[in-house]
């Protein structure tokens, strides 16, 4: 579930939307969970429905709850796992540090509820729950808050929202989340008809570059690859690109949903209904 923001500050929501999502990112690299997406998670937000109703609508059994307070560099979280099919607590902690500490403590979380469960890790998994895609936490701040930007969806928003990452790149040079954000941000004008512009597929090209050149097997980057031939009707090369970052980030529900979009559009209706589904689950 959403973390609830506790901070004064309201503006603070987007720090505790970056963390829920983190987490579920990390779970979702385990391949014997089954972790409902951003989108689910977030439609929950506030909800006044029990855990056993929202347990019944999504088919999960396990709910992560919490909250975090963050005063300037000065954090407060709470998180706790609850068996919902017998409305118990499996485990619950509080932490509070310093925002440097931040990637610590969801690793922390992320590892405490697969020990919770008993779950064994392989060494692929608990190396990729390790990661550290940003590692200065400020520039990792300014992507959580140029994400959040990016779902505005006004030619404002995406206008911070590019600010943002380009801040974080003055900081930490070259980055393969940064860069993949920022290249989704120039699709959003053409895709949300905000500002349709051949130029801006030419900025998603140049981020994809960069990205190879980081990470030469990158999903983000066949994305954003997928994403320009798309735009310039090259269909059957974008649903290539988009298989190639489908196959490294397997569980992403975005690929999932524009390749199945290609083949609806291209009336391969049967080739796209287990996509569908797989996104939907």
């Amino acid at each position: 579930l959403p973390f609830a923001n506790m901070s004064a500050d309201p503006e603070q929501e987007y720090f505790c939307d970056g963390m829920t999502e983190e987490i579920i990112s990390d779970l979702s690299k385990i391949q014997s969970l089954r972790v409902i997406s951003r989108t689910s998670s977030m439609m929950l937000k506030g909800t006044s429905k029990s855990l056993k109703k929202i347990a019944a609508e999504l088919d999960v059994q396990y709910f992560l709850e919490g909250s975090v307070r963050k005063a300037g560099d000065n954090l407060r979280i709470t998180a706790q796992l609850i068996d919902a099919s017998v409305d118990s607590h499996l485990w619950a902690e509080k932490y509070s540090g310093l925002l440097d500490e931040i990637f610590e403590i969801q690793e922390y979380v992320s590892r405490s509820i697969v020990d919770s469960l008993k779950i064994k890790l392989s060494p692929k998994e608990s190396q990729k729950i390790s990661e550290r895609p940003i590692q200065n936490v400020q520039a990792y701040d300014l992507y959580l808050r140029a994400r959040q930007e990016y779902w505005g969806f006004t030619k404002e928003s995406l206008k911070r929202g590019l600010q943002y990452l380009e801040h974080g790149l003055e900081i930490v040079g070259e980055n393969e989340l940064l860069l993949a954000a920022k290249g989704i941000i120039f699709w959003q004008y053409n895709n949300a008809g905000i500002d349709p512009n051949k130029r801006h597929l030419d900025e998603i090209k140049n981020c994809a570059d960069k990205i190879f050149k980081l990470n030469p097997e990158s999903p983000e980057g066949y994305r954003l690859k997928a994403i320009v031939y798309y735009e310039n009707g090259q269909l059957n090369q974008a649903v290539k690109e988009y298989k190639k970052s489908l196959k490294l980030d397997p569980n992403n529900p975005d690929t999932l949903l524009e390749i199945s979009r290609i083949d609806i559009g291209a009336g391969k209706t049967l080739d796209a209904k287990p996509l569908v589904e797989r996104a939907l689950e």
